[in-house]
């Protein structure tokens, strides 16, 4: 069953982990296992999919910052869509890129 999609319009910001840099975006819809994310400025440089995340959210009517982590599932020419990460998986996830065998 796939979860239930509640659509925004909250001002957000994402750096890729790893590298530099910081993207605006807007987000579009969330439901509790992931997002959608508008991409507003990007440099034309939209995330690939297995890139890790970490996204700050701006709430203005509640005057409050959120942040989450998340992995890139899909892009387009547009926006992408997220899969939410605990920071320990991303962690991880993380080592695991320079653990050599």
């Amino acid at each position: 069953m796939t979860p239930q999609r509640f659509n925004t319009k909250e001002q957000a910001d994402f750096e890729i982990y790893g590298k530099n840099g910081q993207f605006t975006a807007v987000l579009k819809n969330i439901s509790a296992t992931g997002a959608y994310l508008e991409i507003i400025d990007s440099a034309g440089n939209t995330p690939a999919a297995g890139e890790l995340l970490h996204v700050r959210v701006h709430l203005d009517q509640l005057k409050k910052v959120r942040d989450f982590d998340a992995e890139v599932k899909w892009n387009n020419e547009t926006g992408l869509g997220v899969k939410f990460m605990n920071k320990g998986d991303v962690l991880k996830r993380m080592f695991n890129r320079f653990i050599v065998v």
